[in-house]
């Protein structure tokens, strides 16, 4: 077997941060890249996360995950980072991966779980903090629309690309409500869909005004707006990770769907020597 970079990208993954292994006839047995991603928000004590993707023969998955072993730890050392985390996915149902990278050293308690909210369902009045307002985003230009994908991008849980938001942006349940404070947004919600669901793709709270029940006053205020445009539900994908946010799903009523994916990591070691 041989293992070695493709031609170009593969999946937008940079192509010296992608690999492909054939066998000796030239079939292809796999590929896998790496993707990373800042998350200081949600693992603080772990910025830097590398996403691990790999589909492979298990003839060819040892080697495979070696090079991409290997190259995440290149990568973790070369941006100064020396706490970063490998995170790889797979189904909750694929017993034989989760057993693969839990042999491999991974700990497979992490995950993406998939809440409902109904919309329908009557709320006490609930407002935003005393001397804030809560107002729609700003979205007029181009440089605006950019501004937005690198919060969504930052807050949030996945990387999304510019068509994305495009396409998102298209949705009959588009909408981006901040709370202000003397023109300051301190925090923000976001949510698309259309056909009944809507999907929210982003809230946050800025550090200093958290636990003054902003994403609250945000998360009722967008309930009513999305009801008024039709939708009856609200679905949403949470790492569990994301401590605070499965907290206060929980506290509004939201109901457990179920485990969408597994989430294995490895926390790279900050003593790794390169030769």
């Amino acid at each position: 077997m041989k293992i070695f970079h493709p031609q170009g990208t593969l999946h937008g993954a940079e192509r010296d941060n992608s690999y492909i292994v054939q066998d000796v006839a030239g079939v292809e047995l796999g590929q896998g890249w790496l993707q990373m991603s800042a998350g200081p928000v949600l693992v603080p004590d772990r910025s830097l996360r590398i996403r691990m993707y790999m589909d492979a023969h298990p003839a060819a998955r040892d080697m495979l995950y070696g090079a991409l072993y290997s190259r995440a730890r290149y990568l973790g050392m070369q941006r100064g980072s020396t706490q970063a985390r490998l995170v790889a996915e797979c189904a909750p149902e694929d017993i034989e991966m989760r057993g693969y990278y839990t042999k491999a050293g991974f700990n497979d308690t992490d995950g993406e779980e998939l809440f409902h909210w109904d919309l329908k369902t009557e709320h006490r009045p609930f407002y935003a903090p005393v001397g804030t307002t809560i107002a729609p985003t700003f979205l007029q230009s181009f440089g605006d629309m950019d501004s937005l994908l690198k919060r969504v991008n930052h807050w949030g849980s996945q990387q999304h690309e510019v068509e994305w938001l495009m396409e998102a942006s298209e949705l009959p349940y588009f909408t981006v409500f901040g709370v202000y404070s003397n023109n300051d947004c301190i925090g923000e919600v976001m949510a698309t869909g259309s056909d009944g669901e809507a999907a929210l793709e982003m809230l946050y709270t800025l550090p200093k005004w958290r636990r003054h029940h902003v994403a609250t006053a945000l998360m009722f205020h967008i309930k009513e707006v999305l009801a008024q445009r039709g939708a009856t539900t609200l679905r949403i994908l949470a790492p569990r990770s994301n401590e605070p946010a499965i907290g206060l799903f929980k506290k509004l009523r939201f109901q457990w769907s179920c485990t969408v994916k597994i989430y294995p990591t490895l926390d790279l070691e900050k003593d790794v020597t390169f030769r």
